[in-house]
């Protein structure tokens, strides 16, 4: 989860609009974005959901009052006085969250701000926000409700003369920790793990969810068995499939002995020429390709792509898996070979004598 740490001044300069400070931190959040001089305003149109004229007026506005430099084009920080300058922080999935307007952004930040506020909790009153922002009470009331609605606050009082009670939250993230325990279930089937790591990291790369795991398409039959064979991702709107070749596609393991690589290496043959003559690319996934960085170059010509320009729980977590499960599979390999070196010795010596 990445947060911005952005100064309550900033949040309470009465000189710039919501809008303009959704553009600062977004420029704080991405600063590829000012790597080669200036933004784009379309590109930070995109992130923030506001239109073009509206980020040009945020960041005239930010530049007129010294939170934004326009050469070199980077979002800075006003002088203050030493040890004044009090910061919030605010998620980067909370700018993603379309239905949440910049004002309920910058409210989410000004909550944190409030003097009885301890991480993750505070108590507010609308007056009180009235007196820090002097915005009406009817447009403290809506954002308040929207970050409620949206489960980026809790709130609770006992009644409409006593304060809300409140916690801040990350929907997103609580969603992702979710999600981590559905995958950790899903790729914990033995002798699974590296085709299962393959399937979770292409659907946060893939930008479509029409696709089949262990697909059996009618036409994939082994020739020499006439029994139906598997693809294990099929994307058959694009024509692409993915096979995770673990090490038994070639060698023996505990699991797999000399016949069965060998019957393995058949049925992958099949399926290759299968795929090309009906047109259909197969991309071949070793376990030293389950890397984020491996696995987009592996399918950036042939699918659509997810913006991943920031890293998320669930990868963060997948990243970890795989590099484990690489980890375990190098040892795995150099045993198995150790092994049959062994045992080549060993009948070589039995021949001879």
């Amino acid at each position: 989860m990445e947060r911005v740490r952005v100064p309550v001044d900033l949040l309470l300069d009465s000189s710039i609009t919501a809008s303009a400070m959704v553009v600062w931190i977004a420029l704080r959040l991405y600063p590829e974005l000012t790597k080669h001089g200036r933004p784009s305003p379309s590109q930070l149109a995109i992130l923030t959901g506001l239109s073009r004229p509206t980020v040009r007026q945020g960041l005239a506005r930010l530049a007129a009052a010294g939170w934004y430099q326009l050469s070199p084009a980077r979002p800075v920080l006003p002088p203050a006085k030493p040890n004044t300058r009090h910061f919030i922080e605010i998620p980067g999935e909370l700018l993603d969250d379309r239905s949440i307007r910049p004002q309920a952004v910058v409210m989410y930040g000004l909550l944190q701000a409030t003097p009885e506020y301890k991480p993750p909790t505070g108590k507010y009153t609308r007056k009180q926000l009235r007196e820090m922002t002097g915005k009406a009470l009817k447009t403290i009331s809506r954002a308040t409700n929207a970050l409620a609605n949206r489960g980026w606050i809790e709130r609770t009082r006992k009644n409409h003369l006593c304060p809300y009670t409140f916690t801040v939250k990350n929907p997103v993230y609580e969603q992702y920790r979710k999600e981590i325990r559905r995958i950790m279930r899903r790729i914990r089937r033995p002798n699974n793990v590296g085709q299962g790591l393959m399937g979770e990291l292409l659907s946060q790369i893939v930008a479509s969810r029409e696709y089949q795991d262990n697909a059996t398409p009618g036409f994939l039959v082994n020739p020499y068995t006439r029994e139906m064979m598997e693809l294990d991702r099929y994307y058959a709107h694009a024509r692409v499939a993915l096979e995770f070749n673990g090490p038994q596609h070639y060698m023996e393991t505990d699991f797999a002995g000399f016949e069965d690589v060998v019957k393995q290496q058949m049925r992958d043959v099949a399926k290759r020429l299968i795929c090309e003559k009906r047109g259909i690319r197969l991309v071949v996934i070793h376990p030293e390709d389950l890397t984020l960085k491996k696995m987009i170059q592996k399918v950036r010509n042939l699918l659509p792509l997810r913006d991943l320009r920031r890293s998320n729980p669930i990868i963060r977590y997948l990243e970890k898996r795989a590099w484990l499960y690489r980890q375990t599979a190098r040892r795995e390999q150099a045993l198995t070979a150790r092994r049959a070196a062994v045992a080549r010795s060993q009948r070589q010596e039995v021949t001879a004598t």
